[in-house]
């Protein structure tokens, strides 16, 4: 099939795009039609008040998963357990005077971390009075840098203060995996996962978010609606976003999207597939004689199929390879 240059490079170039595309374009509707599900945020700065509150809310029926996040911030020696990374990009601003330097410390709420710890293969009873280190960072300067943020390893003690008092916190594990709610958070310094029995050790700190996973939305929101009826102290302070109400209003210029990519996917496909056909189809004409000379030496049948399943498995591995060192030639461009 080789024995036309050209026609050889057109079929590689067609099941080069065809790839492509369509990774390229499912990754795209994958990737940008995501949305949350549900959050709920109380402006009072009672604490412990407001985790009552979203306690009270877990119970609903209409809930299936929930992360209530609760937040201290514990002041270190940065020159102690900065790597030389973090030394190098000076996270968080010019450090104080005495060398102190914040790390949030935060708790989801005891189902979601028990859901944690089972998701990056730890087990609870290790981890429930110790904090799970959230150590990588990417930075964007002058170039892409990436690395991690602490010189810390898993079994180590970081000391800390909270409003002058000692916590020593133990290094159960450190992971890039984060929690619900934080997924898409890229705070400068990291962060330390802990239980909540741990956090009523350290202090109850801040109540900021509850984030939820509904099976039903449209009916937590009217039962957060009677909620703050019955409870007419919080109406004011208590409120909510629904994301599939939001994404329910995009349906319709989402589907139109979706179907116009993947109508371009099909007819590339549709045409990469015909280009092949044809180009493999005369090129196999082309060489009927070669094929009769062959056939004339002595080559079975067989030994003519096998030849023909390799020059296949030749073209589609080629086409892999030509995909993927562009894909890490655009990639290395981008860094």
């Amino acid at each position: 099939m080789k024995r036309s240059k050209k026609k050889y490079r057109a079929t590689i170039v067609s099941l080069v795009i065809s790839i492509v595309t369509f990774i390229a374009i499912s990754a795209f509707i994958d990737y940008g039609f995501n949305l949350y599900n549900f959050n709920i945020y109380s402006s009072d700065e009672n604490a412990e008040q407001n985790f009552k509150i979203y306690k009270d809310i877990s119970n609903f029926e209409t809930i299936d998963e929930y992360s209530i996040h609760r937040i201290v911030n514990l002041s270190f020696d940065y020159n102690k357990y900065l790597s030389e990374f973090g030394k190098k990009i000076n996270l968080g601003g010019e450090p104080s005077l005495d060398d102190k330097m914040y790390i949030p410390v935060v708790s989801v709420g005891e189902d979601e971390y028990k859901r944690y710890i089972s998701d990056i293969g730890e087990n609870y009873d290790k981890c429930k009075d110790a904090g799970i280190l959230i150590n990588k960072y990417i930075y964007y300067g002058e170039k892409k840098e990436e690395g991690y943020i602490y010189n810390l390893n898993k079994g180590d003690i970081l000391e800390t203060e909270l409003k002058e008092n000692k916590q020593n916190i133990k290094i159960a594990s450190i992971t890039d995996k984060k929690p619900m709610g934080l997924e898409e958070d890229n705070c400068s310094l990291g962060y330390l996962i802990v239980s909540d029995s741990l956090m009523d050790k350290l202090g109850l700190g801040e109540t900021t978010l509850m984030y939820i996973q509904s099976n039903n939305s449209d009916k937590l929101a009217e039962e957060l609606e009677e909620y703050m009826k019955q409870n007419p102290e919080f109406s004011n302070t208590l409120s909510f976003s629904n994301y599939d109400e939001y994404a329910r209003s995009n349906n319709a210029l989402v589907l139109v999207i979706s179907i116009f990519l993947y109508g371009f996917i099909a007819v590339i496909t549709a045409i990469g597939v015909t280009n092949i056909f044809n180009t493999i189809t005369t090129n196999m004409n082309l060489r009927s004689k070669e094929f009769a000379n062959l056939k004339s030496i002595g080559m079975t049948k067989k030994e003519f199929n096998r030849m023909i399943r390799l020059e296949s498995i030749f073209y589609g591995t080629k086409s892999l390879i030509i995909r993927n060192t562009n894909r890490y030639i655009t990639v290395i461009f981008y860094i």
